[in-house]
């Protein structure tokens, strides 16, 4: 149902699904239905490991490259890789932490490849408009 409602509102959707039933498997299946190969995943460090396994086991994620920004990078380094794992517009699936991505050179990077899905987990991090994260998520899914 929830890949049904996807696909309904053209991917501009909310799941707000109890824990564990699948909401990330239906994410990653409904993006794979769209060809989607421009993936971006904000969502907090504690999910990043349970993105890397759910992405592992799921077609789209043998079929496009997973970058990992974790917080033992500097914002410059994190930078350094997205344009690395995303020249010539070539697909990937990138997960990064609320805290970074809206910080430059960071915030270039990202918007210059252009994500075409951005999925923000836990989104009541973004709850405040004013604060950086949440316009710069508004951005990307403007």
């Amino acid at each position: 149902q929830g890949v049904e409602l996807l696909h309904k509102r053209q991917g501009k959707a909310g799941l707000w699904m109890e824990m564990r039933t699948g909401k990330s498997r239906t994410a990653l299946k409904y993006l794979d239905d769209v060809n989607a190969h421009r993936i971006l995943i904000v969502a907090p460090l504690s999910a990043a490991d349970g993105w890397r396994s759910e992405i592992r086991d799921t077609p789209i994620g043998r079929k496009l490259p997973l970058l990992l920004l974790d917080d033992g990078m500097s914002i410059a380094r994190r930078a350094a890789l997205v344009r690395q794992a995303t020249a010539g517009n070539q697909g990937a699936i990138v997960i990064v932490n609320y805290e970074a991505p809206w910080r430059e050179p960071l915030k270039d990077a990202i918007l210059k490849w252009r994500p075409d899905a951005v999925i923000a987990d836990e989104a009541q991090k973004c709850k405040h408009r004013t604060a950086k994260q949440t316009r710069f998520i508004h951005l990307l899914v403007e």
